[in-house]
């Protein structure tokens, strides 16, 4: 049984010079650093940008999935192991139901006829 880890991109913003608040972004991979961003903006936007311009605080660094290759008879099968298995899948469930039963409510109290 061997590990591999599968890292996710992060986001950074990059200002665009002369149009206000408007920002692009691009992806930096785990074996990327800043100059290959700025390079790659230069390239496809020509967009001069400096490293200390980039944005690299709006997301955070995603966390790593972690994949198990199980070796049997050969073949290779990739399992993910779960983020987050205690999550509780009948929040959504619930919060519909309220929203309905305030409809209800709401459709009842002021389309009533009088």
């Amino acid at each position: 049984v061997s590990s591999e880890q599968l890292c996710l991109p992060r986001r950074l913003f990059c200002p665009v010079k002369g149009a206000g608040p408007v920002c692009v972004c691009d992806y930096q991979f785990s074996d990327e650093g800043l100059a290959e961003v700025t390079d790659r903006l230069k390239e496809m936007l020509d967009l001069d940008a400096a490293q200390e311009d980039l944005d690299t605080d709006q997301e955070t660094a995603a966390e790593t999935i972690e994949s198990i290759l199980m070796e049997s008879a050969g073949t290779k099968l990739a399992v993910e192991t779960p983020m987050d298995p205690k999550r509780n899948n009948y929040i959504g469930v619930a919060m519909a139901t309220v929203v309905a039963l305030l409809a209800t409510a709401a459709s009842l109290l002021y389309l009533d006829d009088f």
